[in-house]
């Protein structure tokens, strides 16, 4: 209750929308922002499905299709009831029914931006920083107009100082501020600038802070000016740990180097994720060296077979088969993945799997063998009973319960064929219906004195 009063507390306090009678909305910048508010919508989205409305949705901009006028305000009703009831104000002064006579009209990626305005974007890079401004300005900040400029503009550098500026105070911004700045890969100074943001000004959020890694491993630097920003990278992956996103960053970058140095580094990487985002930005000439084939060995004794499954694919891609045949076979290779991609098939055992990580026991494959018919429908239950282990107790339970049932009858029939002078219990009553579980494990029968355990 006491963090939910804060919460409202906050966005009342930070809304974009503030004067003496109103004050609502949520905070125009922060991650969270975006999450707040397709949380917000996701029921109008539901009931417009729901009522088979045809429209597409950006953020709040919405258009409704319909292959008449008439339709179309059908749905125009339904959306202004819906977002009423939430407390939303459609603004009247954007809505308008028109006519569209192809699919980009009719859809339409950024409902803010007229045809006017997309020919200037294109055409005439002053008015296109003319229109950036406007957008960006802080009062009337247009988020879909800002993201447009910046996805399809070519290099403009005033747009360009505005984004060096702003760089870290729009984190929801940054992959459209990369892909403007990709632009500029060619020039050296600007890389030293984002340089400068990554080390010396580096963003608070994680995200940032490794786009501006991975931006920096397409700039030609010379040796002399790469090696100090190298060390710095390696200096700051020492010192993070869960950062998945911002390690991912650095290691794309240690990647471009292209002196193998990464090879050792992702040696010693606890993620596997990591691992795995990672190889593919291996350089090809690094392949060929003894720490890659180090470096698969090590993926190769991983219970998470990812990066394994990455690596063969880099080889095979780069048409490396000779690296891949010396490779060998993982000496311990319980799923099975890695030698069926290395052409050695083996059947997966997933009854098996499923106990081992569970249980934490050894691996035992045999489980097909032992339940025959029975194995699909006892894998479906053991699946669906570790799915619940974390959720609902009492439901893994009664799964369990249903699983150890089928293990014992199957177990019972097995000793009735191979034992059969021992008066084993009868797994079926005379009307032929099963009896009951707990009956079988009565503890005076002779399956509970012959295996008590």
């Amino acid at each position: 209750m006491i963090l939910q009063i804060y919460c409202k507390k906050g966005l009342g306090e930070w809304s974009t929308h503030k004067s003496g009678k109103l004050n609502h909305g949520i905070p125009q910048g922060p991650m969270a922002s975006n999450l707040l508010a397709e949380i917000h919508i996701l029921p109008i989205d539901k009931r417009l499905n729901n009522e088979n409305i045809k429209y597409a949705r950006y953020g709040d901009d919405i258009k409704i299709l319909g292959k008449t006028k008439r339709e179309v305000l059908s749905g125009v009703i339904l959306l202004e009831e819906e977002c009423k009831e939430r407390g939303l104000i459609p603004q009247s002064k954007k809505y308008e029914v028109v006519k569209a006579t192809c699919v980009e009209e009719a859809i339409g990626k950024f409902p803010s931006l007229t045809g006017k305005e997309k020919n200037i974007i294109f055409s005439d890079i002053e008015e296109c920083y003319t229109l950036f401004v406007k957008a960006f300005d802080e009062k009337n900040f247009d988020i879909s107009k800002v993201k447009y400029i910046l996805k399809v503009s070519n290099k403009n550098e005033k747009i360009l100082s505005i984004v060096l500026k702003n760089s870290n105070n729009y984190p929801d911004l940054v992959d459209e501020f990369f892909q403007f700045l990709f632009n500029y890969i060619d020039d050296l100074e600007v890389g030293r600038k984002i340089y400068h943001l990554a080390i010396e000004k580096s963003s608070v959020y994680e995200y940032v802070e490794g786009k501006y890694w991975e931006l920096l491993s397409y700039f030609p630097f010379k040796d002399s000016e790469r090696q100090p920003i190298v060390e710095k990278a390696i200096e700051r992956l020492k010192k993070i740990r869960h950062e998945y996103t911002l390690k991912r960053g650095i290691y794309i970058f240690l990647c471009s180097v292209n002196t193998c140095l990464v090879l050792k580094w992702l040696n010693t990487e606890s993620s596997s994720l990591i691992q795995m985002m990672a190889v593919p930005y291996i350089p090809e000439n690094c392949l060929d060296k003894k720490d890659f084939r180090i470096l698969s060995k090590t993926f190769f004794k991983r219970s998470n077979y990812e990066p394994a499954i990455v690596a063969i694919k880099e080889l095979i891609y780069h048409l490396k088969f000779g690296i891949l045949i010396n490779l060998g076979s993982p000496q311990k290779d319980e799923s099975g993945v890695i030698n069926n991609l290395l052409g050695q098939p083996e059947e997966i055992d997933s009854i098996g799997q499923i106990i081992k990580n569970r249980y934490e026991i050894e691996y035992y494959n045999k489980w097909k063998k032992f339940l025959e018919s029975e194995y699909d429908h006892a894998n479906n239950i053991l699946f669906l009973a570790n799915n619940a282990y974390h959720i609902d107790k009492n439901t893994w339970v009664n799964y369990i319960d249903t699983f150890n049932d089928i293990i014992i009858r199957k177990f019972i029939s097995l000793l009735c064929i191979n034992k059969p002078r021992i008066k084993w219990p009868k797994i079926e009553d005379r009307s032929g219906k099963n009896i009951d579980y707990g009956v079988l494990l009565d503890p005076k029968n002779q399956l509970s004195k012959q295996f008590p355990k």
